[in-house]
């Protein structure tokens, strides 16, 4: 087998194993485009090499993988696919595990595995790894002309200014607080958040939003054009406090996501949604048109099992 680092000339390749994948195992899901191809490669945050694996220096490659470190969490959260037809995830599988042996002892694996992706489920199986939760994609319409929430008395909803010290310290506070006691959330410090996020050229400029209630930061929403290819949009996070759920403020941070996303064009949203959420989201989602696309199942497995 032969192993080579991908650099950024290799989007397209990457993308053409991952839509592969993904088209003959859940193709109602939808393909992936370039900009989550590129995140996939850059790996920001704590950054670790893609890898492409090939029978030889000259064939082409079946197979792609990165181990996407988070070092403050002590987890790896591997992006890793082979084409459709091709039965060789287990040894790319094998080949992660011993290089995180290597470099990474102390840490965790979490993978998420397409619910319908039988041959993939029955590899991590059989290498120890156990389900920990479940995540559904969730997807609505998007029409033409939706136009911002009506906001109550008191109520603000403005973008946030990656440039703005003040808009980050509140998307910060709003967005670690409101995460707090889910599962896998991880708190950093100001200092380190904040430099992810200006690190991470895939956050739109005028993509996230924050929601204020007598000008005091209440929630937040994060939206991203990873797959506008398809005129899709994605909410990558929303949150609101826990002192100021039941206000009708989730719905209003979703409308106004829902209102950007149609500005630009879209013709549908997506987000993601933990099974075992306890803040009552999944109704918040349903009201506002969400419908349930797709599972993934996250298995976790310490690195070292000896």
């Amino acid at each position: 087998m032969f192993v080579r680092k991908a650099s950024s000339s290799d989007a397209e390749l990457v993308l053409e194993i991952l839509n592969s994948e993904i088209a003959a195992v859940d193709p109602a899901h939808g393909l992936f485009g370039l900009d989550m191809i590129k995140q996939i490669i850059d790996s920001p945050g704590d950054p670790s090499p893609t890898y492409l694996f090939s029978d030889d220096e000259s064939s082409a490659p079946f197979g792609v993988g990165n181990l996407h470190p988070d070092l403050s969490a002590k987890e790896l959260e591997p992006t890793l696919s082979v084409r459709a037809g091709d039965s060789r995830y287990g040894e790319l599988l094998d080949w992660f595990i011993a290089e995180a042996n290597r470099d990474y002892p102390e840490f965790k694996f979490q993978i998420e595995i397409n619910q319908k992706h039988n041959e993939n489920l029955e590899h991590l199986a059989s290498r120890g790894f156990k389900i920990v939760r479940e995540y559904n994609s969730l997807r609505a319409k998007v029409v033409p002309n939706i136009t911002d929430p009506v906001l109550p008395d008191g109520v603000t909803v403005r973008a946030a200014d990656k440039t703005n010290i003040q808009d980050l310290q509140d998307w910060h506070m709003v967005y670690h607080n409101s995460f707090a006691e889910n599962f896998g959330f991880t708190p950093r410090d100001f200092e380190s958040w904040q430099k992810r996020i200006k690190a991470d050229e895939f956050i739109p400029s005028d993509g996230v939003f924050i929601l204020y209630e007598d000008e005091a930061p209440a929630g937040f929403i994060w939206t991203d054009d990873m797959d506008a290819f398809d005129l899709r949009g994605y909410v990558t996070y929303i949150g609101v406090l826990k002192e100021h759920r039941g206000k009708g403020y989730g719905q209003i941070l979703l409308g106004t996501a829902l209102a950007r996303f149609s500005r630009l064009g879209y013709t549908a949203a997506e987000l993601g949604v933990d099974t075992r959420n306890s803040s009552n989201a999944l109704r918040v989602y349903e009201k506002m048109g969400f419908e349930k696309l797709s599972t993934w199942i996250l298995h976790e497995r310490a690195v070292n099992t000896n």
